[in-house]
């Protein structure tokens, strides 16, 4: 037996009343007001995550922890993932498989201090200004914490964003 697309699956949970996927769902009018989070994220900090090419975007495991409401990066979200139990059993391989551009990267450990300084606000990108890493908070708003990014991010997408977040996140 064939599974059914990924797509499937999240029309028949109806996850597509809070996350949007390929155009499709997302909190309408009447349900916008509930979706509530931090204000200071705008609507990042208040409405559930796209789920447009999530499986080229996090890592598998993770991925199916996250379906699973067991792991969560947004505890500014009001929100929680609810517990479907065997019915997402797979979902995570099948929006992995259906979204994934197969693009591995090789990854350089002699490359992290580097990372470790775009990072920082001397010479680097800023990214604590917004967002904590582990028991630092960050200097601003409380973005996500990006000391578990390896955990969950593919490291092609976060190649690819990094490049041009953009593209990912108008």
């Amino acid at each position: 037996i064939t599974p059914a697309p990924a797509m499937t699956t999240l029309q028949a949970l109806n996850c597509l009343a809070c996350h949007e996927r390929d155009g499709i769902g997302g909190h309408s009018q009447e349900s916008n007001p509930y979706a509530v989070g931090d204000p200071d994220l705008g609507d990042a900090g208040r409405l559930p995550p796209p789920l447009t090419a999530i499986g080229a975007k996090l890592q598998e495991e993770w991925l199916d922890e996250a379906i699973a409401g067991r792991k969560t990066v947004r505890p500014y979200l009001k929100t929680r993932m609810p517990d479907f139990g065997k019915a997402v059993h797979g979902l995570s391989s099948r929006l992995a498989s259906e979204d994934r551009v197969p693009t591995e990267l090789p990854i350089d450990p002699a490359l992290a201090p580097h990372g470790r300084d775009l990072l920082g606000s001397e010479g680097g990108l800023n990214c604590i200004t917004c967002h904590s890493w582990r028991d630092r908070p960050s200097l601003g708003i409380k973005g996500l914490d990006l000391s578990s990014m390896h955990e969950r991010r593919r490291p092609d997408w976060l190649r690819d964003f990094l490049i041009n977040p953009a593209a990912h996140r108008p």
